[in-house]
């Protein structure tokens, strides 16, 4: 009778988790916890749905998990800091054409710099604006253990929008689809040409 009842609860959360899919809609299931979505401005750049919970990392925290001089310039992140969204904008003009060989590049600089990390997928899409937006996701290894990251890069005017997103590795599979829905909502919120 338990596995039964196990499987009839399997099977709702399944159908719940089918209907919430939407993060710029009423919000979806991660891990079985309710999350919703909402617009964040970011840099004063660029506006994209963030979980509502999140918080502007506290600058100690940042230190500890971020310790390199060259931290994102924010940090977003999950009231237990293990999920984490960050952003920094570069001061580089990079023309729609060259995003693509910006991403690459920026992953052939982290397999030599961390020959240890395991590289999954690349993946581009066009942004509501018509302009691009690149990614790729991976696994390093981190104080914090195994991390999943995922990484992308958008033209915004005369600079580039780099995110990345990272969670435990074992949370990947609630969180990835989530991250990169939430990368795609990325708005300029002014456009400096």
């Amino acid at each position: 009778m338990e596995y039964r009842d196990e499987k009839i609860a399997e099977l709702k959360r399944e159908r719940r988790r089918l209907k919430y899919t939407d993060i710029t809609g009423e919000g979806v299931f991660i891990s079985d916890v309710f999350v919703t979505f909402g617009p964040r401005e970011i840099l004063g750049a660029a506006r994209l749905y963030i979980p509502d919970t999140f918080i502007e990392m506290p600058k100690e925290v940042q230190r500890m998990k971020f310790p390199s001089v060259s931290r994102p310039q924010v940090i977003l992140t999950s009231l237990d800091s293990s999920v984490n969204f960050a952003f920094s904008l570069v001061d580089i003009r990079t023309p729609d054409s060259q995003i693509g060989t910006l991403t690459l590049q920026m992953k052939e600089t982290l397999k030599t710099a961390n020959p240890a990390a395991v590289f999954y997928i690349e993946e581009s899409e066009l942004l509501d604006s018509g302009r691009p937006l690149c990614m790729f996701d991976f696994k390093n290894f981190g104080v914090d253990g195994p991390m999943y990251n995922m990484t992308c890069f958008t033209p915004l005017g005369p600079q580039t929008l780099h995110g990345t997103f990272i969670c435990p590795e074992q949370d990947a599979g609630e969180w990835k689809y989530m991250a990169w829905a939430a990368f795609k909502t990325i708005r300029a919120m002014k456009q400096k040409e």
